[in-house]
């Protein structure tokens, strides 16, 4: 391509060929004319909003989103509510307290599962049957741990709150951390990490432990309150981790509490409420796709679930609300695919517009808590029908 010339370069060098080449004259109009042309105007460049991209220089939604019908803003894609389930009992009684998915093939439940051969702490999926797991190793005196919490690296590297801290090194498990090196009132109950260099720990009385990959560190709370729930994110550009952990207790209103890498703040206490409507109590946490807070607060008689941007927590959003019964877990792949178990003895399956409940389920007991990852959910907790069996809830989506 022929850079731009100035006007006055051009008719100089115009005036230079006329005068060499008076024969061919003919030849300088397309030339100028050329020249003239060829700086084009720079294109307009295309402002697209919030979940937007450029496509051919108009504005479309990315995929997984549609436009309002005013096509003012992209909205999320619903999702199916239809699932098909089966409930499995493990054991005689008990109760489970956690799941965590890892694919089809590889589900872990943790709680109490008493047999007629003795006691479990745990069980293991493998994508066709159950096999019930006894938690015991170095530093453990009883038949088996019945954690409340796990978190699951690899086959060969499990933790679990139990009161203490446990470690499944693929052979055995063993007590890392004693909540009684402290006080018998602080315990271990619940698991959040970033990777293994980076574990949360939260339970009662303010509970919170830091695992740096190899050493265990009592973190200062500010709260003497059960904290019964952590979840956190990671920056994708910088690596910065937030976490939040919130905590409530039945004659006591709820907190929430921040890290900021530095030390844990009060986000909301019942001397500082943050939502309008006063809802304080917390009981789970969640993050939807590294980018979403998800909160459902409790007032004591309903349930708001809010959305918070992870990195600008006060403009949330009410996504939904429900009346009566408290949310004890909720779990999911988006804001658009969320499970959350009640204690109303169901599931329900918000699908970013409409809340399902399964009726189906109802009538095994209580559920405390969920699981899900694409097309699979598992549900677990204790039954309300003696001797009280733990079960399993588990999903499939059929379309």
């Amino acid at each position: 391509h022929l850079a731009c010339f100035e006007i006055n370069g051009m008719v100089s060098m115009i005036s230079y060929f006329r005068t060499y080449f008076r024969q061919a004259h003919f030849l300088l109009l397309p030339l100028s004319f050329f020249l003239i042309t060829a700086c084009p105007d720079p294109p307009e460049t295309t402002t697209c909003g919030d979940r937007q991209i450029d496509v051919n220089g108009n504005c479309e939604c990315e995929p997984g989103y549609h436009w309002s019908e005013d096509k003012t803003e992209c909205l999320m894609d619903t999702t199916s509510h239809n699932f098909v389930w089966e409930i499995d009992t493990l054991g005689i009684s008990g109760s489970l307290r956690d799941v965590q998915i890892i694919d089809e093939n590889n589900i872990w439940v943790v709680g109490e599962i008493e047999t007629d051969s003795g006691k479990y702490g745990g069980a293991h999926w493998n994508g066709i049957s159950w096999e019930l797991k006894k938690l015991k190793g170095p530093g453990i005196s009883v038949q088996t741990i019945t954690p409340r919490g796990l978190w699951y690296f690899s086959e060969d590297n499990i933790w679990f709150a139990s009161g203490s801290i446990f470690h499944w090194d693929g052979v055995e498990t063993s007590m890392v951390w004693s909540c009684c090196d402290i006080d018998l009132e602080e315990t271990a109950e619940k698991i959040w990490a970033s990777s293994e260099n980076d574990i949360y720990f939260v339970g009662r009385g303010g509970t919170i432990v830091h695992y740096n990959g190899t050493s265990f560190t009592k973190m200062a709370s500010g709260t003497d309150l059960d904290l019964v729930t952590v979840a956190g994110s990671v920056d994708p550009e910088t690596n910065h981790v937030n976490v939040w952990a919130g905590g409530w207790e039945n004659a006591r209103p709820g907190e929430l509490l921040y890290y900021d890498g530095a030390t844990w703040v009060t986000v909301w206490d019942e001397s500082n409420p943050l939502y309008e409507s006063g809802y304080i109590n917390v009981h789970d946490l969640m993050i939807a796709r590294n980018e979403t807070l998800i909160i459902p607060a409790f007032s004591g008689s309903n349930t708001e679930v809010y959305f918070h941007p992870v990195d600008n927590f006060f403009e949330y959003n009410l996504a939904f609300s429900f009346e009566g019964i408290a949310v004890y877990g909720i779990g999911g792949n988006a804001e658009n695919d969320l499970f959350i178990v009640r204690d109303d003895q169901q599931i329900h399956h918000f699908n970013g517009s409409t809340l399902y409940g399964y009726d189906e389920l109802m009538g095994y007991g209580i559920y405390t808590a969920v699981s899900a990852k694409n097309d699979i959910v598992f549900a677990c907790g204790m039954s309300h029908s003696y001797p009280y069996p733990p079960f399993v809830a588990r999903g499939l989506r059929i379309d």
